[in-house]
């Protein structure tokens, strides 16, 4: 397997980045006593992925490895400081910018978590996102855009807060959703996209095959991902 081009592991190195620079500034806004701690673990996690890059071999040769298995201790590791503090501290952001931190930690995290799954799938650019079917709970205007719209969506464990330009998307039904890197659209903080615009059979939670029209969309995703 072309591990050192493979899509999953590039965007763990921007995971990597995107975390690395949120302790670098210590953009917490609890307080955190770990930050030192929490880099060291990152940077012999990257160590760590660096080796499993240029392995060039079979994904269940990867998981065997012992680098793998230092991966997933460091990673963990950095979550389980982090998610122990917020609970401690009760934190919960109270505005945008702060949330939006909070939502690049969630998505970093969940980049990390998922690599056991991931590193099983075909190897297509899609396969580094996760992918999902999410049921809409709300749907109104965006404040400040007229052509935006604020959807709240559910998987059933999640809840994710989505801007979109897409006009039919309706409560109560069910669509193909990905996570993404938090984006702000005006003082609203979005975490996820629609990668279709029509409603799915699937139940929410349900993780979704990419094929077609809709692999082609995430790939797109993870594309524009790594160009930024």
């Amino acid at each position: 397997m072309d591990t050192g081009n493979d899509y999953r592991i590039l965007v763990i190195e921007d995971a990597f980045s995107r975390l690395g620079e949120i302790l670098r500034l210590k953009r917490f806004r609890f307080q955190f006593k770990h930050y030192k701690d929490a880099q060291e673990q990152l940077e012999q996690a990257k160590r760590a992925l660096t080796t499993i890059k240029y392995c060039y071999l079979e994904p269940d040769a990867i998981m065997n490895m012992p680098e793998f298995q230092e991966f997933q201790i460091c990673t963990n590791g950095i979550e389980q400081m982090i998610t122990d503090e917020i609970k401690a501290a009760n934190y919960k952001p109270d505005n945008p910018k702060d949330l939006w931190v909070i939502k690049e930690l969630e998505y970093a995290l969940s980049i990390f978590r998922d690599f056991v799954r991931r590193i099983q799938l075909p190897p297509y650019a899609g396969s580094a996102l996760d992918t999902f079917s999410a049921q809409v709970t709300r749907v109104e205007k965006h404040p400040e855009f007229d052509k935006l719209f604020i959807c709240r969506a559910t998987n059933t464990k999640h809840i994710w807060n989505i801007v979109t330009n897409i006009p039919s998307i309706q409560k109560d039904k069910n669509y193909a959703v990905v996570h993404l890197p938090p984006s702000m659209f005006g003082s609203v903080v979005s975490d996820a996209m629609f990668v279709a615009s029509q409603p799915i059979l699937e139940e929410p939670g349900t993780l979704l095959k990419l094929t077609g029209p809709l692999l082609n969309s995430v790939n797109s995703q993870v594309f524009a991902l790594l160009k930024k």
